[in-house]
């Protein structure tokens, strides 16, 4: 549903790799590892958002490049930080805001506190 409504690509990953992926793109990230430098971010619980390569970007999956456009939002649950919700575009006549930060932020506090129940 996200993928749809922000026409982008979106991942979830856990510690290890992108669990599940939706969107333009999505064969680039499903069942990959991710990249240490976004376990890096899971484990700092960052929540960056990069636009048109400004802003604060991580390597998303092993092999991979740096998207144009980022939007990450830590999921936690029971204050251990568990994977993460990962918004991304190479669009690079689409750039990301508030929007797009807001439904990262907002679907890693989903499904963190479907982790708790």
């Amino acid at each position: 549903s996200v993928a749809n409504v922000a026409k982008c690509t979106v991942c979830v990953a856990d510690r290890d790799q992108i669990v599940a992926a939706a969107g333009p793109g999505k064969k680039n990230y499903s069942g990959k590892d991710i990249h240490k430098e976004l376990k890096q971010c899971i484990d700092d619980r960052a929540n960056l958002l990069s636009t048109n390569q400004k802003g604060t970007q991580c390597k998303i999956v092993e092999g991979g490049g740096k998207e144009t456009n980022q939007a990450i939002g830590s999921i936690v649950s029971e204050g251990d930080a568990i994977g993460a919700v990962i918004l991304l575009s190479d669009d690079e006549k689409k750039n990301f805001g508030e929007f797009e930060e807001k439904m990262a932020l907002c679907g890693a506090n989903f499904l963190g506190r479907q982790m708790e129940s």
